[in-house]
Formats: C-alpha cells, sequence, structure tokens
C-alpha cells in the first residue's frame, strides 16, 4: 500500500500553510479523506516553539506525530545525477532519493539533476539567488507547499536552471514547509 507524508510547520502554536497542505493530501489521495483542520484539532498540540507536526497517511489509515523541529545545517552540496526518479507526490518510500542522498561524498546535502536541469535537494526545493532576485528551478522534482505558496506571493520567479548556467546565481537556499525562507544558505562555489 502505498503512503504519503506531509511535513507540517507549527511555530508558537499557529500551523503554517493549512490550505496547500490539505490540497497536497486531497491530491496524493485522489479525494478528499482526511480533514487537516479536524485532525490537528483532535490533537494537543505545543504553543511555543517550532515543532515539526509529521502526517503518515493513505486512504485508509494516518498516523500524525508532533516533534521539535531544528534544522540541519547545509553548508556544501553536491550534484547527482537523478535522471531515473520521479518524485512528484511526497511519498513515504524515500529509498531512492536515500540512494542518491548516499552519494554527496563530503557534502552535506545533494542537488538532483535531471536531463541537465537542477532539480531538488533531497528534503528541500531550491531557491537561486542572482544578487537581485530568487528564482526556482522549473524542474522540480516535487512542487512543495512552501515553493507554490512563495511563487504564488512573488518572492520566487521562475527559471530553467541548468548544469550550464546555474554558476551565474552567487547563492542557492533550501527552502521547504519547515525551512521557509529561513534556510541554509550555500555559495554557488559550494556545489561540488
Amino acid at each position: 500500500m502505498c503512503r504519503y507524508i506531509e511535513s507540517i510547520r507549527l511555530a508558537d502554536g499557529v500551523v503554517h500553510l493549512k490550505e496547500l497542505h490539505q490540497q497536497r493530501m486531497d491530491n496524493a489521495l485522489g479525494t478528499h479523506r482526511w480533514n487537516l483542520n479536524s485532525i490537528l484539532a483532535s490533537n494537543a498540540l505545543p504553543s511555543q516553539g517550532i515543532h515539526k507536526i509529521r502526517l503518515v497517511y493513505s486512504s485508509h489509515d494516518l498516523r500524525m506525530e508532533c516533534t521539535p523541529y531544528v534544522a540541519k545545517k547545509v553548508s556544501s552540496l553536491k550534484l547527482v545525477d537523478g535522471s531515473d526518479i520521479a518524485y512528484a507526490k511526497k511519498f513515504e518510500d524515500r529509498a531512492k532519493l536515500d540512494t542518491l542522498f548516499a552519494n554527496r561524498g563530503t557534502a552535506d546535502d545533494v542537488i538532483i539533476v535531471k536531463e541537465d536541469r537542477l532539480t531538488d535537494a533531497t528534503y528541500a526545493n531550491l531557491a537561486f539567488w542572482d544578487g537581485t532576485r530568487w528564482f526556482t528551478p522549473v524542474s522540480c522534482l516535487l512542487n512543495g507547499v512552501m515553493r507554490q505558496y512563495l511563487l504564488q506571493s512573488g518572492v520566487l520567479l521562475l527559471a530553467d536552471i541548468t548544469m550550464k548556467n546555474f554558476r551565474h546565481y552567487r547563492k542557492v537556499k533550501l527552502i521547504n514547509a519547515l525551512l521557509a525562507m529561513n534556510g541554509p544558505e550555500v555559495n554557488v562555489e559550494a556545489i561540488d
């Protein structure tokens, strides 16, 4: 049975981007099977600090856990070939992503390259800074909820970021629902 995961930011008692998380859950299952508002209301959630609400669900069952969240430190990235990976839905089974991550060498994480285009890191979408504006690759593997939100709000712009042009940017930032735009930044020179 296919299971999906949802990682949701809880900051000082406020659940972030609920509507986008609900949409992704509905899209994963093809139906409105789980009501996120009801799930969250039926659980005691911390009112202080940053926490990760993790849902693991299928059309038949749902598990929830809430743990304190501390962002991973990332100061270097390695380009890895992910031509055979597909991750359009946030699957619980991350074996292929884990295999790519294992190829990082001494880097902290990887940037997955598909058909000469930069896509995502293993747990985050990417935002590239050109000195003036932030851009996110058109060719993402997973259209994350934070990526969607930042595109809708105009903070991010879409760009075709390739092996040939990514070094024109100054830095890359990892973004996801828990990090928002506060994720680790890596100078493009630190991408191997």
